[in-house]
């Protein structure tokens, strides 16, 4: 239930339970009849689907299409509600003439309840029908990136490990691209990073079903470098989702913003390589820009502990820099395993019997 106070003696109530009771009341003091209260049941129960409707904007495929089937199951409830009202308050004055009125607040459950029952068991059997219906109204966006993945290259995991790193490549460059933004001081795309999480994650349940047997052992080192470079990838998103002020931060600091700046260099000369094939180069460049900021983070560490125990920096900031210095640190890392990782399935699927076979 949604409370807001406006005024201490008049809450605002927005729930169908309570509303529920509140026709109940209201037909109880007999400033409604029944028919009318029944009216008010079955328009709460679709009027709450509008919170469901608002909660999903902007949201996922999913989503949406949950709130799209609450609304639409209730709109052919409240339908079927309406149809039955005549018969059943028919059915109530014909047992017993005026126990309607008098047994108003039972017979306002039972009618509630039953119409919600009957319309579940009336749409059980079409669930596939509307599952279809939903869909339709909440169609998914095709991914390019995803349409690869065919569970028929399953059945060759050669095959599909290849198709897997073409796709890591790809996915590597959109992450990099807004790491690169990051440190262009650009704020990050909220619906481009749910799609990479959508996309990391799929990627993800697709290698999970890559199953190698003894004859395959040679497909073994490309399997665990793809799990590796998914491992880096997810923990790198996680770091520009979860915390982009960190390069904010890093961009207006002391001490940091050389770093920054040759960082949003280096990435961009990385994902230049990485999307030209040159898997070494990026490679050794990611490389020894990590180890650069590795070395150099330990001393930065000092000088910011000592700018705050000297009171030229106070206790927040200095905490705020320090953490950035620790996310410029680890997306360092990041990026550099995700290249040598890529770098090691390249010459895997180079070297792998179905590649040589196609260059002979």
């Amino acid at each position: 239930m949604f409370r807001y106070r406006h005024d201490p003696g008049h809450p605002v109530i927005q729930s169908s339970s309570a509303g529920v009771a509140t026709a109940l009341t209201a037909v109880y003091t007999g400033t409604i009849d029944f028919p009318q209260a029944a009216a008010l049941v079955i328009g709460m129960d679709v009027g709450t689907t509008v919170k469901a409707v608002i909660a999903s904007i902007g949201r996922s495929t999913a989503t949406r299409r949950t709130a799209y089937a609450h609304v639409v199951y209730n709109l052919i409830t409240a339908c079927l509600a309406f149809v039955l009202l005549t018969p059943y308050v028919w059915l109530w004055e014909s047992l017993s003439a005026g126990s309607l009125q008098r047994n108003a607040e039972i017979a306002l459950v039972a009618f509630h309840t039953g119409f919600n029952i009957i319309g579940l068991s009336l749409m059980i059997p079409l669930a596939n029908p509307f599952a279809g219906m939903v869909e339709r109204l909440a169609p998914e966006h095709r991914l390019p990136l995803l349409d690869r993945l065919e569970r028929t290259l399953l059945k060759d995991p050669g095959s599909a490990l290849m198709t897997v790193q073409r796709t890591l490549r790809d996915i590597s460059l959109q992450l990099f691209d807004v790491v690169s933004a990051l440190m262009h001081h650009h704020p990050p795309d909220k619906q481009r990073l749910e799609t990479l999480a959508y996309e990391l994650d799929q990627i993800h349940a697709y290698v999970d079903e890559i199953h190698l047997n003894p004859r395959e052992q040679h497909n073994w080192p490309m399997l665990t470098a793809a799990i590796h470079v998914l491992d880096h990838l997810q923990r790198l998103h996680e770091r520009c989702e979860e915390e982009p002020e960190r390069a904010l931060t890093a961009q207006e600091s002391p001490g940091l913003m050389e770093m920054s700046a040759e960082m949003a260099d280096v990435i961009d000369r990385i994902s230049a390589d990485v999307g030209a094939g040159e898997w070494g180069r990026a490679e050794r460049l990611a490389r020894h820009h990590s180890e650069r900021v590795i070395a150099a983070a330990e001393s930065m560490r000092e000088n910011i502990l000592a700018s705050v125990a000297s009171g030229k920096v106070d206790v927040p900031l200095g905490t705020d820099r320090l953490e950035a210095m620790r996310w410029l640190r680890r997306v360092s890392y990041h990026y550099w395993r995700i290249t040598l990782h890529l770098r090691e399935m390249a010459q895997e699927s180079q070297g792998s019997p179905k590649t040589q076979a196609q260059n002979n």
